[in-house]
């Protein structure tokens, strides 16, 4: 406010004048950060640059991926068949359908391996047993992360 003229007389005046020159200036700012966002929605978005790992000698690290799965791999090569069979499902449908897929082909190859492997089949069984007779068991209820134990009758 230092180019503040001289004929301000009253506080009034001079508090109108000082809101009227903030304003300028929030009006600036606003109009400053609209080019801004204009500028950069022009250069469209920018991509971030992978850190690259280095050793000691300045040799680039690579790392080495994991090989995909066998169900992975079965879902890359079956998905575009499935797609082109079915082209009305949606991509949920899509992946419920391989899923299907998947367990006949899972069944198929257990079905189709030798005898010996039928010890392991035994073991399998007896693995998804445990399993059932653990999902049939309830767990007690609890509040707020305490264990709430059930009263029992005390004789006094």
């Amino acid at each position: 406010m230092a180019n503040m003229p001289d004929t301000l007389d009253t506080k009034k005046e001079i508090d109108e004048y000082y809101k009227t020159g903030r304003k300028e200036i929030n009006d600036k700012i606003k109009e400053e950060k609209k080019v801004k966002k204009v500028d950069k929605k022009k250069d469209g978005p920018t991509k971030r640059v992978k850190k690259v790992k280095v050793d000691e000698d300045g040799n680039v690290i690579e790392k080495i991926k994991k090989p995909p799965t066998e169900y992975q791999q079965f879902i890359r090569d079956t998905r575009s068949e499935v797609k082109e069979k079915y082209p009305e499902l949606k991509n949920k449908e899509i992946f419920s359908k391989i899923a299907e897929l998947w367990s006949k082909h899972k069944e198929d190859k257990i079905n189709n391996t030798t005898k010996d492997s039928d010890s392991e089949i035994d073991d399998d069984k007896k693995d998804d047993d445990k399993k059932a007779s653990k999902k049939e068991k309830v767990p007690q209820k609890t509040t707020k992360g305490v264990k709430t134990v059930p009263k029992t009758k005390s004789s006094s």
